[in-house]
């Protein structure tokens, strides 16, 4: 959930530029896809792996998932 809401997130901040207005972008930014794409599931694994004394697998877990994060929000900005 978090990578295709960062995904489509970056899509809707790309077309504010110019097909959607800044209150819509928040509403939908925010109260929708806020929702959506949240990182609770990501930061309940890598508790979990800290847990289970996976320390270096949450490590890469965390880091992996803000990457790709990242990236996918930046592709969606770069194709709206």
């Amino acid at each position: 959930m978090n990578l295709l809401g960062s995904l489509a997130l970056g899509v809707l901040v790309g077309f504010s530029t110019s097909l959607v207005s800044d209150q819509w972008v928040t509403i939908f930014g925010t109260g929708l896809l806020g929702g959506y794409a949240t990182f609770s599931t990501a930061s309940l694994e890598t508790v979990r792996l800290l847990h289970d004394r996976h320390h270096r697998a949450a490590a890469l877990y965390a880091l992996g998932v803000l990457a790709a994060c990242v990236g996918l929000s930046l592709i969606g900005f770069i194709v709206a």
